[in-house]
């Protein structure tokens, strides 16, 4: 846990940690998740290649549709936040700002029980050991 009372999760390889272990998805054909580490870019932010730019390989790590429902962890916030973002589209453009504070809160509450899962499940030792199931 971070010190702010945060729990906080790692992708693990060189290039995430450097990267301070942020992280992009990409739906991809044939129901999978393209997810690799990357650098926040913000207005101020300078734009040109970092220091250590091509030290690391870039891991590419594809998700598939039953790999993520196999994990309870997984499905439940997929499922957590397809609710969210179905309500986002009931509401439309009619929604008051209120509306949007509340559905904000809630999908951040989403990831965060996600990632305090997630950082529990690490510390069991039943994670990801099999490596035929790593394999998919």
């Amino acid at each position: 846990m971070s010190e702010s009372g945060v729990f906080a999760f790692e992708l693990g390889d060189e290039l995430a940690t450097r990267c301070g272990n942020t992280l992009t998805g990409v739906f991809v054909p044939g129901s999978r998740i393209a997810l690799s580490a990357y650098r926040h870019v913000t207005h101020s932010s300078r734009d040109a290649p970092t220091e250590t730019a091509g030290q690391d390989p870039v891991l590419i790590y594809m998700a598939q549709e039953s790999t993520l429902f196999d994990e309870p962890v997984l499905r439940s916030v997929l499922a957590e936040a397809n609710a969210t973002f179905a309500t986002l589209q009931q509401l439309g453009s009619r929604a008051t700002r209120a509306e949007y504070v509340n559905i904000s809160r809630a999908y951040r509450s989403i990831v965060r029980s996600c990632l305090e899962k997630l950082e529990q499940a690490k510390k069991s030792p039943e994670v990801q050991t099999d490596e035929a199931r790593l394999q998919r």
